[in-house]
């Protein structure tokens, strides 16, 4: 069901009719970005030694997807009535987890933990700059846009998640300050189709 929800499009559409004698249709346009998003990450070897593709490996085994989101503001400028220029401004949490990691013990208690799981979360500012083409102009229109994204990274964290056997599970976080880059740059493309 929450696939389901992840990959369904819901839009809230509005318009007056009112007429403007200059022109036919709106020049700026507001609108509010919140999705759900399904993230991973993806490790290169780099340097070519053959004990780093073990580790990728091993992580590629151990470690899986994360549910994260995303949500913003975006204003549209109308170039003309089917294009149109978009930036915005949005906040985006990203990253993985480990699978649980089973804990075995000589002499166990209630308060040792029976799996451990470990979320690495990132967090971003992001600026989205991208053109929007619509075709059609009656009952229905396909709406595409293409463009790249600025990413600023404001923090990275590492989340501790001890399940236990009898206990209810305890959370912890730290800072994660490992030397990643604090500034990319990602496409951005999309298609959808909007019946009037």
């Amino acid at each position: 069901l929450f696939l389901a929800f992840i990959w369904i499009v819901f839009p809230a559409l509005s318009q007056d009719n009112t007429t403007n004698s200059t022109t036919s249709f709106k020049k700026f346009a507001i609108g509010v970005t919140i999705s759900p998003d399904y993230c991973f990450r993806t490790l290169k070897n780099t340097d070519g030694n053959d004990v780093y593709n073990t580790i990728i490996n091993s992580k590629n085994t151990n470690e899986i997807p994360k549910i994260g989101y995303t949500t913003g503001i975006n204003f549209i400028y109308f170039i003309k009535e089917n294009l149109g220029f978009e930036f915005g401004l949005q906040y985006e949490n990203q990253g993985f987890q480990t699978n649980p990691i089973a804990q075995s013990y000589i002499y166990p208690t209630p308060t040792d933990p029976t799996e451990i799981i470990y979320r690495y979360d990132y967090n971003y500012f992001n600026v989205p700059l991208k053109f929007n083409f619509n075709i059609g102009k009656k009952h229905i229109k396909l709406c595409t846009s293409a463009g790249f994204a600025f990413n600023f990274l404001t923090n990275a964290s590492i989340t501790t998640i001890n399940e236990y056997q009898a206990l209810s599970p305890s959370t912890t976080s730290s800072n994660d300050n490992s030397n990643y880059k604090k500034i990319n740059l990602s496409p951005i493309a999309s298609i959808r189709s909007e019946e009037h």
